[in-house]
């Protein structure tokens, strides 16, 4: 089972990264396909978290990959 929500979501993940068509989902979801959040003004944002764990004389990184995350600006409103 883990294995296959693994795969969907590195799916959904890769669909997401491509601009053209997160700012078509978006458009459709929240304007009615108006064609409001343009692809070029998409800009993606670091979303990774580092963590030290352990004891302090010999901590251990974890690092953890997020969903993706992406700012628009809307005649200057960012979302």
């Amino acid at each position: 089972m883990s294995q296959i929500r693994n795969a969907s979501d590195s799916t959904c993940k890769k669909l997401f990264r491509d601009d053209g068509c997160f700012a078509d989902i978006c458009n459709y979801a929240f304007f009615q396909g108006k064609q409001i959040i343009k692809p070029e003004e998409l800009v993606s944002r670091e979303n990774d978290v580092s963590t030290l764990i352990g004891k302090e004389a010999l901590p251990m990184e974890t690092k953890r990959y997020r969903d993706i995350v992406r700012k628009a600006s809307i005649n200057g409103e960012y979302m």
